[in-house]
């Protein structure tokens, strides 16, 4: 492979509608889907409704599991949206979109300033944002509510901050410390100890730690940072020291063995942080020796405090791997320029593969879909999704269509150049997300949202103000019911209730039901196999 003498790293512009056309399919077009997206906009509307930002709450309890700071800006979105009547789910993951925003802005600058040699800096830049949409963790998540996507975004304020902290030390201290509490507020202690740490070596243990102005940044970026970060806990213990008790039990406590974490961490790691965690392997390996850089040391510190803490503390959500996307890709780009051409041919050429196939089936299925052929997909499809009729729109088909030719372009005609394996596997991703999410939508909605099931609960329950005594039902699917109905779910109840949910599997559905209550009703979504509802009304 040679390199031409187009063999640029891609425009801005071109990073831009990369991004967009990543981000924006499947953004709006669904219900909450289970489990972290119903849960934050469940949280968002009981925020909404009762004026209590303070202390989330999950159909009327209190909820600390989940860092409010994704939950505020999204607040903000509900509000202006619910004035112009739009749905609020589809306006609170508009914060999922700023967050990306803000990450791959502020990751391409961070890049651009920690690149090897100044010659590398553009190739660097784009290498990180194409990279950051690459990796498949982030494909579905990025186009939910998860709060978790505050954290990635103020990561990546926080490093770009610090690549340039000596520079003008208050300013970009007082930006760090911002970000450091956005982590803190944003994803819990794990990112905020990354980011910490990351300072903390970047600014007394680099060859240029000497320098007085980037110990000052440190110093700020540290002390107001912390304060910054306290306030919301502080708050809690003066107003609700029990909800303070529930957040610091689920934020400190770990309830899961450091084998089990190892474990989990290494088999989720593997397929999430997909393909930037080679690359940044490979940068260990041509930089050995020279870790203390100034633009290696901050990412690879972070990086490894943040795996530590997530063992140590019990990583069982891949949603927890989000906030490390951030130190992988920056360490990620800085390889690319500096790739083996035969490695770099080698993730081409897989990646080009995969996401034409991949869109080819997806294709398909969507034909089978609409038009019954070949008969044995689109019986397929029907046997998992009960009772759907797909109705054909013109709109997602034009642009899927459009989608699928510019990734033609994109397979046959982009020249040689250090970006383009990644460029390409980017594009790959944007296709493949992108044609799901615009042409099986409404098969996957079929099955996933709980907007029927809720309705129909709603209909059953008469005295339309009585708590349900739902002490067997998940927290997503509590979240759900009372997001579409409004359905007064309690886990922990001060008085009888007049009725009662369970939540069970399909094959224990013929189960006598417990006295005193009386069956109702027996629900569940259209071709769920794991998910059982029977509702129970208490006798006189």
């Amino acid at each position: 492979m040679r390199f031409t003498s187009r063999a640029t790293p891609p425009t801005p512009a071109v990073l831009t509608a990369l991004v967009l056309a990543f981000a924006l399919p499947g953004l709006f077009n669904h219900d909450p889907w289970k489990a972290f997206d119903v849960i934050s906009i469940e949280l968002i509307q009981q925020m909404h409704r009762t004026g209590q930002w303070l202390v989330p709450q999950l159909a009327g309890e209190a909820w600390l599991q989940t860092s409010p700071l994704y939950l505020w800006v999204g607040l903000l979105f509900a509000k202006f949206g619910l004035a112009l009547s739009v749905p609020l789910h589809a306006m609170v993951r508009l914060a999922s979109l700023l967050c990306l925003g803000i990450a791959c802005v502020n990751l391409y600058r961070s890049a651009a300033r920690s690149a090897i040699r100044p010659a590398d800096a553009p190739t660097s830049a784009s290498a990180a944002v194409v990279l950051l949409i690459g990796c498949v963790g982030l494909m579905v998540h990025a186009h939910e509510a998860i709060s978790d996507l505050a954290s990635l975004a103020a990561m990546s304020v926080g490093f770009a901050a610090l690549s340039r902290g000596a520079e003008r030390p208050v300013r970009r201290g007082l930006l760090c410390a911002i970000a450091l509490a956005a982590c803190f507020l944003g994803g819990g202690v794990v990112p905020a100890l990354g980011l910490s740490a990351a300072i903390v070596a970047r600014s007394f243990f680099a060859p240029d730690a000497h320098d007085a102005a980037q110990r000052r940044f440190a110093f700020i970026a540290l002390l107001i940072g912390c304060a910054l970060a306290a306030a919301w806990p502080v708050l809690l213990i003066v107003q609700t020291p029990i909800a303070f008790s529930l957040w610091s039990s689920h934020t400190f406590q770990s309830t899961h063995t450091f084998a089990s974490s190892l474990s989990y961490f290494l088999q989720v790691s593997v397929w999430f942080l997909w393909p930037a965690w080679p690359l940044a392997l490979w940068l260990l390996w041509l930089r050995r020796g020279q870790w203390l850089t100034p633009g290696l040391v901050a990412p690879l510190v972070a990086l490894v405090v943040m795996t530590l803490t997530l063992i140590l503390r019990g990583a069982h959500e891949d949603i927890d791997l989000l906030a490390l996307i951030a130190p992988v890709v920056l360490l990620a780009a800085q390889a690319v320029p500096h790739v083996r051409r035969g490695a770099a041919a080698a993730l081409d050429w897989f990646g080009v593969t995969t996401f034409t196939l991949c869109a080819a089936l997806v294709w398909l299925g969507y034909i089978a879909m609409l038009t019954g052929w070949p008969v044995k997909i689109a019986y397929n499809f029907a046997k998992i999704a009960p009772g759907f009729t797909y109705q054909f729109a013109l709109g997602p088909a034009l642009i899927a269509a459009t989608l699928t030719i510019v990734w033609l372009l994109f397979a046959l005609r982009l020249p040689p150049a250090p970006t383009r394996s990644v460029v390409r596997w980017a594009a790959g991703i944007a296709l493949l997300w992108g044609c799901v999410a615009l042409l099986w939508m409404p098969w996957v909605e079929h099955q996933r949202s709980y907007r029927q099931v809720a309705m129909q609960l709603g209909t059953l329950v008469t005295a339309q103000r009585t708590c349900i005594d739902a002490h067997s039902v998940g927290a997503p699917q509590r979240a759900a019911l009372s997001y579409h109905a409004g359905l007064p779910l309690r886990t922990q109840q001060t008085e009888p209730c007049l009725y009662r949910l369970d939540q069970t599997h399909p094959q224990r559905r013929q189960a006598l039901a417990p006295s005193p209550w009386i069956l109702v009703s027996e629900l569940s979504r259209a071709g769920d196999k794991n998910e059982h509802f029977r509702l129970y009304r208490r006798q006189p």
